[in-house]
Formats: structure tokens, sequence, C-alpha cells
């Protein structure tokens, strides 16, 4: 049963890890859309980001990816 748990824990961790990488891509997403002038799509990416962070939990994530938003935002008014 130990061994179980064992492998049960590095999946989630691995599973959790997958999430951040693919919020923090979305973030990527994001700067370059905004480089793009594309304020739309740049939001949008933000908006995945913040949803992949917040299944996992990572506030610090979520708070980065708001920022981030925001910013995206602020660039062109919206």
């Amino acid at each position: 049963m130990e061994f179980t748990q064992f492998l049960l824990a590095i999946g989630l961790a691995i599973e959790r890890g997958m999430f951040e990488l693919k919020a923090n891509q979305r973030c990527l997403l994001a700067l370059h859309f905004q480089e793009l002038g594309n304020v739309e799509a740049a939001a949008q990416q933000c908006t995945l980001a913040i949803k992949l962070y917040d299944q996992i939990d990572l506030d610090e994530g979520v708070e980065r990816a708001q920022l981030l938003l925001k910013q995206v935002q602020g660039a062109q008014g919206c």
C-alpha cells in the first residue's frame, strides 16, 4: 500500500507540474500576442492561464496571470 501511495503522489506531482507548465506557456503566449498588438488573443491566453493555475491551487500563479491580464488590457485601454 505504501508503494502505491508513493506512485500516486509522484503522478499527482507530475500532473501538477504539467498544468503549471501549460499555464506558464499561456502567459508567454499572452506576452507574444501583446507585442503583436493583439490584445484580445493576449487576454484570452491570460484567462486560460488563470484557469490552469486555479486547477492546481497555485495562488501565486493566479495572481501573476491576473496582473498580466490587467497589463495586457491596459496596454490598449480595454
